[in-house]
């Protein structure tokens, strides 16, 4: 809808369109689904996933020709060759992250849905927790990457359900820090010292696996699994799919020791 109202270039070249975007079809969705739905909080996913994919898809057919044009794929030159859809990827995040954030706020309704509830805790108004699981979240990986080459939504789905569960945790970190007995924002402050390095590495493992996705969804519908154009795009999948996975352990690992160390000295 918005490449309409400003032009079929505006998500390539506007980073901050990429965020209203998501955003925006983020607060629909979530109105939408809550209407509807009983169960509106995976619903609200699921539509908004809907809503974005058309025009995100714009921007990796672009992507798909980028990636046809580039020499052997070289991990080390990894950003540099895909700084474009990396960065669009980081703002549609940031943008459905906010908007899952803002509506915990001010509606507790969505902290307390069942599939958010599963995901989110807060321990003694103490300590925050939260985590798919390193096995759950390599499932959902392959289950994108199996939806992207079939139905070509799957990486946006990946970003679309990592950014709505890490925006409510924010909106409950935010909301519990104002019954906390120290000071609320010493309080909030430190939780999200906390959880930072661990947030960091994990979204950066979704990105990766819904970038690993586009690029398999656009090779399997533009090209024949036999021409070459392909196999160099699978092979281009690949490798960002093991980078996503090597970045999920990474983030496991921190998870275990820095976020645990920070925990144990900061809370």
């Amino acid at each position: 809808m918005l490449e309409h109202f400003y032009g079929n270039e505006w998500i390539h070249k506007k980073n901050r369109y990429a965020f209203i975007m998501g955003f925006l079809y983020s607060v629909i969705a979530i109105v939408l689904s809550s209407v509807i739905f009983n169960n509106f909080a995976l619903a609200s996913i699921f539509i908004a996933v809907i809503m974005i994919t058309n025009s995100l898809n714009k921007l990796l057919s672009k992507e798909e020709v980028k990636i046809e044009d580039e020499p052997n794929f070289k991990l080390s030159t990894l950003y540099k060759e895909h700084k474009d859809i990396f960065e669009l990827h980081i703002f549609l995040f940031l943008g459905i992250f906010s908007a899952f954030a803002f509506f915990t706020l001010i509606w507790p309704k969505l902290a307390t849905n069942p599939f958010f509830l599963e995901k989110i805790a807060l321990q003694d108004v103490e300590i925050f927790s939260y985590s798919f699981g390193f096995i759950s979240n390599l499932k959902l990986f392959l289950v994108g990457i199996i939806l992207s080459f079939f139905y070509g939504a799957g990486g946006i789905f990946l970003i679309t359900l990592s950014a709505a569960v890490w925006g409510t945790a924010l909106g409950v970190i935010i909301k519990s820090s104002f019954f906390a007995i120290v000071n609320p924002f010493t309080y909030l402050i430190t939780l999200l010292a906390v959880l930072l390095p661990y947030f960091i590495f994990e979204t950066m493992s979704f990105i990766s696996a819904a970038i690993a996705g586009g690029i398999l969804s656009k090779g399997a519908h533009n090209h024949h699994i036999i021409s070459t154009k392909f196999k160099k795009m699978v092979i281009d999948a690949v490798i960002m799919f093991s980078f996503s996975v090597l970045l999920l352990l990474l983030s496991l690992l921190i998870n275990n020791t820095v976020t645990s160390w920070l925990k144990s000295v900061l809370l």
